[in-house]
């Protein structure tokens, strides 16, 4: 699916990542609504998880509205230059890099928050567990909870994170553990994210990064509407939240 391979590279292809990106933020509310629907003061794990989430995808979508509104000049050059208070230099140049510190940004403030929900949940379920890495979380969580397609969901809840780790090295995938292959590659909708280690990836693009999150949602979805965790009537804590209640809004 040609539709996702490097639409960060050029400025016409911006309003087509923001639309992707715009239908994450949207599969976020439902399933933030479908399962801790309202407004609550209580720092809850799932609800803390989502929405933040929510914001880091709406706030690059305005990242992109912008780069995009310039580049077709809805937004004049001039106008956007006395805004950034750029006084000389490559416009084009100003504008591709605000779209890779988007990319970039973007995978790692989403990963945490998935991750730490993830964590929050077992721990709720199970709290003597061990949650050494990201993996065991969600080897033991789907283990622990009714769902089909265990090892599958798995496996597909590692994409982001190997993308994470590769952009922390600079780009470069360096596997986990020697037990891990030294080439690992995985299929969504048929375009294929490959990691081989000590080399460069190529599956980061905004694309990329769509179906990596749009495929962790739908597992995340699938775990709260598990038996186990659908019948929690409690909150989730999140030791944080919970610690620094009076700094939440």
């Amino acid at each position: 699916m040609d539709r996702f391979n490097n639409i960060f590279v050029h400025p016409k292809d911006v309003g087509e990542a923001s639309n992707l990106f715009l239908q994450l933020s949207e599969k976020i509310y439902s399933i933030q609504e479908k399962h801790v629907p309202g407004k609550s003061k209580v720092p809850d794990a799932r609800r803390m998880g989502l929405m933040n989430c929510y914001q880091f995808i709406t706030t690059n979508i305005f990242m992109m509205n912008i780069v995009n509104k310039v580049s077709k000049g809805i937004l004049p050059p001039k106008v956007f230059t006395e805004i950034i208070d750029l006084e000389e230099g490559d416009l084009r140049k100003v504008m591709e890099d605000m779209f890779l510190m988007t990319k970039m940004s973007i995978v790692p403030l989403f990963q945490f928050q998935i991750e730490n929900m993830l964590r929050n949940i077992l721990l709720h379920l199970d709290p003597e567990a061990s949650v050494v890495s990201y993996y065991k979380i969600c080897e033991k969580l789907i283990h622990s909870i009714t769902i089909n397609d265990k090892e599958e969901l798995i496996t597909c809840l590692q994409i982001p994170a190997k993308i994470r780790n590769s952009l922390h090295s600079n780009g470069i995938y360096k596997r986990m553990s020697p037990k891990e292959p030294e080439i690992a590659k995985y299929y969504l909708e048929g375009v294929e994210f490959k990691f081989e280690n000590g080399k460069g990836i190529n599956c980061a693009g905004s694309g990329h990064i769509y179906l990596s999150f749009d495929k962790t949602l739908d597992i995340v979805d699938g775990i709260l509407d598990s038996p186990e965790v659908s019948s929690i009537k409690t909150e989730i804590k999140d030791q944080w939240a919970w610690e620094n209640k009076g700094l939440l809004v």
